[in-house]
């Protein structure tokens, strides 16, 4: 497995191990690599767009955000050859964070979030699956507290036959903060043989503390697979009993409880470094 590294600080990339970012264009490039891994840290980022084009490829893309990112545009577009897992990874920003990211998919897209970060987080991801068995897969967990606003949008295209989209979103509410999921599916007319799941769980750990979903399908085609789920609720008390019958405290089981909601994140990733990286990220914000 190849790894490569890519930084972008300020205005200006201050590394780039494998020469993948074409400066004038402001554009990853990734052809013909298999098995890459791509480590990006936006540290004080201002750029205002970027794109990523991945041709006959397989690739890990581990990004990482700090300091003050200006709101920033990104696009994606996955040949129908290629594949692309991405971790991305919201801990220690500085001031609000606004990303708006455009996924052209003809292959394959997995992403994997994980929102621990202290400030307020405004989120709009659109995948269009454009090309038979094409597929992307969701999973992010979300945790927000003091007064940060956390704002998710997901959105789903599906324009051809047999493609599919399994999205989970799992957010944590506490102290005063407000978060908002909105997972949408579109199946146009023709797109068959269709898959496209949604699920959407969000834990008000007190009443003050604001989580809402909002869950929605639109369908133009009657040969499909369609469905959604979603809850909103507080932290389970038969569960705290029952740990602190076990000898915990009540601030030691809520905190193992909350910590379980987010043991999800784990199936998606097999990389040591990753694993102990979220370890981390999680007990430093949760405890």
């Amino acid at each position: 497995m190849k790894n490569a590294k890519i930084t972008f600080l300020n205005n200006a990339v201050t590394l780039d191990s494998n020469k993948l970012f074409n400066k004038i264009t402001n554009t990853i490039e990734i052809i013909d690599k298999q098995d890459l891994v791509i480590n990006v840290l936006y540290d004080n980022c201002s750029f205002s767009n970027l794109s990523m084009v991945i041709k006959n490829s397989k690739v890990t893309l581990i990004e990482e955000y700090q300091g003050n990112i200006k709101p920033l545009n990104m696009e994606i577009e996955i040949s129908n050859d290629s594949s692309l897992f991405r971790f991305g990874l919201y801990e220690n920003l500085e001031t609000e964070l606004k990303l708006v990211r455009i996924i052209k998919n003809y292959g394959y897209y997995q992403n994997v979030l994980l929102d621990v970060s202290k400030n307020s987080v405004s989120h709009e991801e659109e995948t269009s699956l454009l090309s038979p068995l094409s597929r992307c897969d969701i999973f992010s967990a979300i945790y927000a507290n003091n007064k940060a606003v956390k704002d998710y949008k997901t959105k789903f295209s599906h324009q051809v036959v047999h493609t599919s989209s399994d999205c989970k979103i799992f957010g944590i509410c506490n102290d005063f903060a407000k978060m908002t999921i909105t997972t949408d599916a579109y199946i146009k007319k023709g797109a068959s043989n269709t898959k496209a799941t949604q699920e959407g769980r969000i834990i008000n750990l007190v009443d003050t503390a604001s989580g809402i979903i909002f869950p929605d399908l639109h369908i133009d085609e009657n040969d499909v697979e369609a469905a959604h789920s979603c809850s909103v609720g507080s932290v389970n008390l038969d569960h705290l009993y029952y740990l602190q019958t076990r000898g915990f405290s009540y601030e030691q089981a809520k905190s193992l409880l909350i910590k379980s909601y987010f043991t999800p994140i784990y199936q998606y990733l097999n990389d040591k470094e990753l694993i102990d990286k979220v370890t981390k990220a999680i007990e430093k914000r949760i405890g």
